[in-house]
């Protein structure tokens, strides 16, 4: 309100950020919009990084174990994962679907290594 927004627009922008709540169930397309948004990094060139800081972030805060164990979680939850906008599954489900099949090259090849 100090910024002169009235409450239907208050109300509007929380109801668009609530629905990146995981599972997105967007509504309109303001909010799939911001549902791709939250979920773009799935299918960048960065997405190790990205995960990779999510991961520790996750990890500091004691709600995710193991590094193995996160690469599962990633694996299962891209698996499900659909982006809702056109533009988002153009420009991002090709690269989506690079990082799903690296990581589980990845996972396959430290389950095959008996060097461990």
């Amino acid at each position: 309100p100090r910024y002169g927004y009235t409450p239907e627009q208050i109300a509007r922008v929380a109801e668009i950020i609530i629905a990146t709540k995981l599972p997105p169930k967007p509504k309109n397309i303001l909010e799939e919009i911001i549902c791709d948004a939250d979920l773009d990094y799935l299918g960048r060139t960065d997405f190790i990084p990205v995960s990779n800081a999510l991961y520790k972030e996750l990890h500091e805060h004691g709600m995710v174990g193991s590094l193995h164990d996160w690469n599962l979680i990633q694996i299962d939850f891209i698996q499900k994962h659909q982006y809702f906008t056109q533009t988002a599954r153009r420009l991002r489900n090709v690269n989506k679907d690079v990082q799903l099949k690296n990581l589980k090259r990845w996972m396959n090849e430290l389950e095959n290594d008996t060097s461990l």
